[in-house]
């Protein structure tokens, strides 16, 4: 776990920011394929921090600008959520949810 957060975590938060949907997509893709990114070496306060960064990519994710991404990331939250529930903390997964089921279910720019 924390080789992958090691080799994809600098670059993988730049690119979900970078101006190109293309990109941003890609690096979408790696983030819910490599979910959760951890590394076991490090303090608690730490690790939770990078958990709380992970879910605020996914929420941005969300509101992209780019309707490829929007999708890929609501059908990805999904997916996490499914998997991962008891790791989401409940407001978080409240608040994915609430956007997925409310904000990007009338999305039909986002439609595949």
């Amino acid at each position: 776990d924390g080789l992958l957060l090691r080799a994809h975590g600098p670059h993988l938060f730049r690119g979900l920011a970078c101006a190109s949907g293309a990109v941003r997509l890609n690096c979408l893709g790696l983030l819910l394929d490599a979910f959760p990114l951890t590394d076991g070496d490090l303090p608690t306060p730490d690790a939770d921090a990078l958990l709380v960064r992970q879910f605020g990519a996914l929420g941005g994710a969300l509101g992209d600008a780019c309707p490829a991404v929007r999708a890929a990331a609501a059908s990805g939250v999904c997916g996490l959520l499914d998997r991962f529930w008891e790791l989401v903390p409940s407001g978080t997964a409240a608040a994915l949810v609430k956007r997925v089921a409310g904000d990007l279910a009338a999305d039909g720019a986002a439609a595949s």
